[in-house]
C-alpha cells in the first residue's frame, strides 16, 4: 500500500548509539541462548606466557582447550544454571 512505512529506510536513520542504548535486553537474551545451546563447543588456544592455574604451571606454547559449558553450567559460579536468565549476566 501507498502509506506503508519504509523500513529499510526508516533504519537508516536510526543511530547505532540509539539502539545500543534501548536493545540492551534482547543483546542479554541473545547471550544467554548462546551460553546455553553452545555447550558442546570448545574455546582452544595456544598459551602466551607462562600462567598457573590450580597450582599447576602451563608453559608458553602449550596448546589448551576450554569448554565454555563448564563454566555457564556451574552453579558455584552461576546459581541455578539450568534456568534462562538473561540479568545473569549483568553484574
Amino acid at each position: 500500500p501507498g502509506d506503508s512505512p519504509d523500513i529499510p529506510s526508516f533504519l537508516a536513520t536510526v543511530s547505532i548509539d540509539y539502539l545500543e542504548d534501548t536493545t540492551w535486553s534482547l543483546e542479554l537474551c541473545i547471550h544467554e541462548t548462546l551460553c546455553m545451546t553452545f555447550t558442546g563447543t570448545f574455546i582452544r588456544q595456544n598459551i602466551g606466557d607462562d600462567i598457573v592455574i590450580s597450582g599447576r604451571r602451563i608453559k608458553h606454547g602449550t596448546f589448551l582447550m576450554f569448554s565454555p559449558g563448564d563454566l555457564h553450567f556451574n552453579p558455584t559460579i552461576f546459581p541455578n544454571p539450568d534456568i534462562f536468565d538473561p540479568t545473569k549476566f549483568t553484574f
